[in-house]
């Protein structure tokens, strides 16, 4: 069933339908399943920014329900779904929502019937017309041979008693084969985008103390700035912008980890501006580059966080000989490029809008 995934919708459709039925229900409404579709793909399209391919309807669909209700891109389910079911029959959302529908509960289970509509095919000696197939199917699921494990019943998919129950007892072993599947379908749609597999569902929270103490230290010991403004990681400047927040240069939503050499000490007020967006490179690379190196030689000259310093030698086997010279810079920045960069136009490519620092910082006057 779940094979020759052109689209997401099978998939999606199949997700929905084990999730009610490991729920507890037999009898599902069909417009609960499609809006559990739209919900379903909400954190890979509106999160984590992923294509489903230029002929998948439901990336739009995910697109118009967000723009139409507010909806935050950390909504819950619940949220969307309600916000879906909300809608007036007629709403043309609605209708763009149900006619997910039109295809996916029939021939997510063609397979079932295909030797019958193979049958089928010879008696008429030639092809079946594409807009046929879903009458056929639906007569084959009333017949009662060879059943699927649902039929289509008025507005509802109405699931088998002993398909429900085998469905319940192994639903953990059903969510792990449908999230391989839908990890090789996305990753074929976005090929050189990082960590696919953390971005099927809602992101788990991030623990970024052990950076924050780097950082702190650093701070104290080499009196940085801002990279972004220019300003002193200081008491006045805290004051001023907001307390010690750590940003991702490149978005997390994008790189999925917390690598140090892509975090920065930023003051937190700019921090919540920034959010899931790209920083000028043109603008603020050098800057970003200085500090790492200042951060990592300070830190390693006073013997502290090994494992933070190590995660360095990832992007630069030759950090524990640098120094602050020229030389050092220059060897340090071409690495540090080397790992950004290509990170960087991928996150672009994919439609992370880019940072308007302008209106995020008073004049600074120092």
């Amino acid at each position: 069933m779940a094979s020759n995934n052109t689209a997401s919708y099978k998939l999606y459709f199949l997700n929905a339908l084990v999730a009610e039925i490991a729920s507890g229900a037999n009898c599902i409404p069909l417009q609960r399943l499609s809006a559990k579709m739209v919900a379903g793909a909400w954190y890979p399209v509106v999160f984590f920014r992923l294509s489903f391919g230029k002929s998948d309807s439901l990336f739009d669909v995910v697109i118009s329900v967000k723009e139409r209700f507010g909806l935050s891109d950390n909504a819950t389910e619940k949220e969307i779904v309600e916000a879906i079911e909300s809608l007036d029959r007629e709403d043309r959302l609605a209708k763009k929502v149900r006619s997910l529908l039109k295809y996916v509960p029939f021939r997510l289970v063609r397979p079932v019937y295909e030797k019958r509509l193979q049958e089928e095919r010879g008696r008429r000696g030639k092809a079946i017309p594409d807009q046929e197939i879903n009458g056929l199917i639906m007569s084959y699921m009333a017949d009662g041979r060879l059943p699927a494990f649902y039929r289509l019943i008025g507005d509802n998919a109405v699931v088998d008693d002993d398909w429900a129950s085998f469905i319940r007892d192994n639903a953990s072993l059903i969510y792990g084969w449908l999230d391989s599947k839908l990890i090789s379908f996305i990753q074929k749609k976005n090929p050189s985008v990082p960590a696919i597999p953390m971005k099927l569902h809602m992101p788990i929270k991030r623990d970024l103390s052990s950076a924050r103490r780097y950082w702190e230290d650093a701070i104290s010991g080499c009196r940085l700035k801002e990279v972004y403004s220019g300003a002193p990681l200081a008491s006045a400047s805290f004051d001023r912008w907001g307390q010690l927040s750590i940003d991702h240069f490149i978005p997390w939503s994008f790189v999925m980890h917390d690598e140090p050499w892509n975090l920065v000490p930023m003051f937190r007020n700019a921090n919540s501006s920034k959010g899931a967006r790209l920083p000028d490179l043109s603008k603020f690379f050098v800057p970003f580059c200085e500090q790492q190196l200042e951060a990592y030689v300070f830190t390693r000259n006073e013997g502290k966080h090994d494992k933070i310093l190590e995660s360095y030698l990832a992007i630069d086997d030759e950090m524990t000989n640098y120094d602050l010279s020229d030389r050092s810079k220059k060897s340090f920045g071409r690495s540090l490029r080397k790992a950004i960069v290509p990170l960087y136009q991928i996150a672009l490519n994919q439609g992370y809008p880019l940072w308007d620092n302008s209106c995020t910082y008073e004049i600074i006057s120092l």
